[in-house]
């Protein structure tokens, strides 16, 4: 049974159709629960968590938490650059045992602003959950009083979570090209997002933590698309990471590239960009041997 199935079994109990109503109306993506775990995963843990991850689904996706000890997985889909730094602000003066931040940088990185793509309605958890302002002024309804509801419904949490659960779907080729597409779209477009890597570097430097950046890995059939796509690609993949290059080779900030990892191939994936929960034990160990290499 689905979270919003489960919701409306619990309305018609309480003969309460009118949340019911608000929380039709907001046509909220049904993932609140990704976000409030989130938030209580670590609260719960705040004095177990030695690294902090943040990014997109590419994160969530990679950083098995249950491999790499003491961190904390707080990449949550469509995450933007924004939201990373904003939520580094207000988690790293509560995480007293913190000695490093690792950012995802994905390929529409540097380009996409979630507030001005599709998946704008993200925003309100957010607001709600994290309370993070909306970046531009909020031009639709706020649906706080829905989102609350919804909060209120979630089963308990495990208080061991540390943010790691696997993303895992039926692939479809078509909304995945549509995804290759937008992700070049955002690179080529590029709105200085990257920007926000610099002022989290700055942050870091103030608590005395290291910063690594990391581009997450793709498969095959990803990289395939992107050269049929993209002809720069052919020449240099590295041309759609320019902008985080300047800025990681100016501030001297350590960043590991996984892009065209060849360690990874097709079945390591359950569409052409997220790691299965396969894929991500693999990820995981390799990265864990790079961490403790470089003593991150």
């Amino acid at each position: 049974m689905t979270f919003i199935r489960a919701l409306k079994k619990r309305y018609k109990k309480r003969k309460n159709k009118k949340i019911l109503e608000r929380v039709k109306q907001a046509n909220l993506p049904p993932v609140v629960d990704f976000y409030e775990y989130k938030r209580q995963g670590i609260e719960f843990n705040k004095d177990n968590i030695e690294r902090l991850v943040l990014g997109s689904s590419h994160g969530q996706a990679a950083v098995d938490t249950g491999i790499i000890p003491k961190t904390f997985n707080l990449s949550i889909a469509s995450q933007d650059m924004y939201q990373s730094f904003k939520l580094c602000e207000k988690y790293i003066p509560t995480l007293p045992h913190l000695k490093t931040v690792i950012l995802f940088f994905s390929v529409f990185s540097s380009g996409a602003e979630m507030q001005k793509t599709v998946n704008a309605p993200l925003c309100q958890y957010y607001k709600n959950i994290f309370d993070i302002d909306f970046k531009y002024p909020w031009d639709g309804v706020y649906y706080k009083d829905a989102i609350d509801f919804m909060k209120s419904n979630l089963p308990p949490l495990n208080k061991d979570y540390m943010g790691y659960s696997p993303i895992e779907g039926v692939f479809n080729e078509e909304v995945s090209l549509i995804n290759v597409k937008g992700h070049i779209k955002h690179a080529k477009r590029n709105t200085h997002q990257e920007e926000y890597v610099r002022q989290i570097h700055k942050l870091c430097a103030q608590y005395g933590l290291n910063l690594l950046v990391v581009i997450p890995p793709h498969s095959p059939d990803y990289h395939k698309k992107c050269k049929e796509l993209c002809p720069q690609y052919n020449v240099d993949y590295t041309k759609l990471f320019t902008p985080l290059f300047d800025i990681t080779n100016k501030e001297n900030i350590k960043f590991l590239d996984y892009f065209n990892a060849k360690e990874f191939e097709n079945d390591d994936f359950w569409d052409w960009e997220h790691l299965n929960s396969k894929g991500a034990v693999k990820f995981s160990k390799l990265f864990l041997k790079e961490l403790e290499r470089n003593s991150l």
